[in-house]
């Protein structure tokens, strides 16, 4: 038998790192939880995938206030995001957006 399912932690307050950075071929990306001031780089990265028109729905990068919302959005709904930064640049990300 399975368990309860434990209590979700409050991700917009968690004190969130990671141990030891994620090491690519030499190269080196720190994972962190996104702030407010990340989402114009976020919306770049959005729209450098959304070019390729394979991996996501998009298919250029969000308006400016909607990666922010979104953003914002996810901090403040606990929603769990986090970004790949290499040298200033976020060259990655995953975010879960729960359905109420």
């Amino acid at each position: 038998m399975i368990g309860p399912i434990p209590a979700v932690p409050d991700w917009a307050t968690l004190n969130f790192s990671f141990a030891h950075p994620l090491r690519i071929e030499g190269a080196t990306m720190d994972m962190q939880l996104p702030t407010g001031r990340d989402a114009e780089r976020f919306r770049q990265a959005v729209g450098v995938v959304g070019l390729e028109r394979i991996y996501i729905r998009l298919t250029d990068a969000p308006e400016a206030t909607n990666a922010l919302a979104f953003v914002r959005s996810n901090i403040e709904s606990g929603n769990p995001q986090c970004i790949a930064d290499h040298d200033g640049e976020i060259v990655g990300w995953c975010d879960i957006v729960r359905q109420d």
